[in-house]
């Protein structure tokens, strides 16, 4: 049996109590940890699907790096995926050490204990949308090719449509989602963790589970169709797989609904 924690969209600032939207997106991150500390079980991992930071800039990369080592001072990996809201460069300068391919995507893959965590970067420079070129999909089919004893788990930041947010529409998800699926299909595959959309919802690509998780930062509400509207909670997934069996469960850290923002939202670019 393994527990895993899949956190998603802290959208970091530069500084402590920085706020935006009327939030701290630190002190929620904070919470967070601070909960999975009061856990009876240490979770194996921690997979983080991306918008780590909300402006990109090095400072929140920094706060970033701190949070890691919290984390890992739990006992658990810590595996990264960048979202629309992140910067490759900076993240590989504060994270990783500037290197030659520093804008380059960031993707890679981990063993544990069996389990294959394979971390994609759906993120694309400038836009919100998300996509995969031929390159990360070719060396993603070399690692569904090695074997995984516990089977796999897929983490990216942009999940495939349909949306599970009217306002935003399908625009604003993974583009060319038949290519993944294509890879997906029938591999030992338990599910597709994924962020982006600030609300847990659940899916399927080529038969395997597609899950979000509740963003840290703020949720969006699913019932609004003609606006964005942006709401108080906020929370992060916890799951368990158990002799080949996935369940996930939303844990909810702020559960206050007061309206945040409401906003018409810009076509995807």
């Amino acid at each position: 049996m393994t527990l895993f924690a899949h956190l998603s969209d802290l959208h970091l600032l530069a500084a402590a109590g920085d706020r935006f939207h009327g939030i701290d997106p630190l002190a929620r991150v904070r919470r967070a940890i601070s909960t999975l500390y009061q856990l009876h079980e240490v979770p194996r991992f921690v997979v983080i699907t991306g918008d780590l930071s909300d402006r990109g800039d090095p400072a929140s990369y920094e706060w970033l790096r701190r949070i890691v080592a919290e984390l890992e001072g739990l006992g658990a990996r810590v595996l990264l995926a960048l979202g629309n809201h992140d910067d490759r460069a900076a993240f590989r300068r504060v994270m990783a050490g500037a290197g030659p391919a520093a804008d380059a995507p960031w993707y890679h893959s981990t063993m544990i204990d069996g389990l294959q965590l394979i971390v994609l970067d759906t993120s694309v420079p400038g836009a919100t949308h998300g996509a995969l070129d031929d390159a990360q999909l070719m060396w993603l089919a070399a690692q569904l090719a090695e074997p995984a004893p516990a089977g796999r788990l897929v983490a990216l930041h942009h999940p495939p449509p349909p949306c599970p947010i009217p306002a935003l529409g399908d625009g604003f998800m993974l583009q060319r989602p038949q290519a993944l699926a294509a890879l997906l299909q029938h591999r030992d595959v338990h599910a597709v963790l994924a962020g982006h959309v600030h609300l847990p919802s659940t899916s399927s690509l080529a038969g395997v589970p597609v899950i979000t998780a509740p963003a840290l930062a703020y949720a969006i509400d699913p019932l609004a169709h003609a606006m964005v509207r942006g709401v108080a909670a906020s929370g992060f997934a916890l799951g368990r797989l158990d002799a080949g069996a996935l369940v996930t469960t939303p844990v909810w850290l702020a559960t206050a609904r007061e309206l945040l923002f409401e906003e018409r939202p810009l076509p995807p670019r």
